[in-house]
């Protein structure tokens, strides 16, 4: 493998260049479309490890659509719509996500929090 050419940003841990150069993920600037971000913390501190597959389907959805304060306004419909979720379960999904301390929910407003320490 190669080293870093120009315009390429390698890997600061093992100074490897991107695969694809041209599609480095950034943060939206100012008057971007939206914002979110997930942190390394939810692999690296095991907050992942008792959450069951649709909860982290749920708590990605909430990252992803989550304004600069964690908040969404997404109704019960709409986040089975789009994550194909049963919506008779998303109340039991957030009540795992409650417990897991990760989420924050007052119907209808659910708030992404930051990371707890280590899991």
């Amino acid at each position: 493998m190669g080293k870093a050419g120009p315009g390429t940003r390698g890997s600061l841990k093992h100074g490897h260049p991107p695969i694809r150069p041209e599609r480095i993920r950034r943060l939206p600037g100012r008057g971007g479309i939206g914002f979110s971000w997930i942190d390394r913390r939810l692999v690296r501190e095991g907050h992942l490890k008792g959450l069951s597959p649709d909860a982290a389907t749920l708590y990605l959805f909430l990252v992803t659509v989550a304004d600069r304060e964690g908040v969404s306004y997404y109704g019960e419909a709409k986040v089975a719509e789009l994550t194909g979720l049963d919506r008779g379960i998303l109340f039991e999904l957030v009540r795992e996500l409650l417990r897991a301390d990760l989420v924050a929910y007052r119907h209808p407003i659910y708030q992404v929090l930051s990371l707890p320490a280590g899991a």
